[in-house]
């Protein structure tokens, strides 16, 4: 789920600009345990709190990363 906020460190990532998103531990993630370093800037969740989010809360809430 991506949002509108940017990476004031990650310029640029896999061809796109460095946009903040939400999302799941697909794939090798699955590994690293939540709360860790692992991902590129974006907020990785439970997949089970993403499928919450995404039938729950309507798409342009403000969302505050702190």
């Amino acid at each position: 789920m991506p949002l509108t906020a940017h990476s004031d460190v990650l310029q640029r990532f896999a061809g796109g600009d460095g946009q903040i998103a939400l999302h799941g531990r697909g794939g090798a993630s699955l590994l690293d345990p939540l709360g860790t370093a692992r991902s590129h800037g974006c907020i990785r969740l439970a997949d089970s709190a993403i499928g919450w989010i995404a039938t729950h809360v309507p798409v342009g809430t403000a969302v505050l990363v702190v």
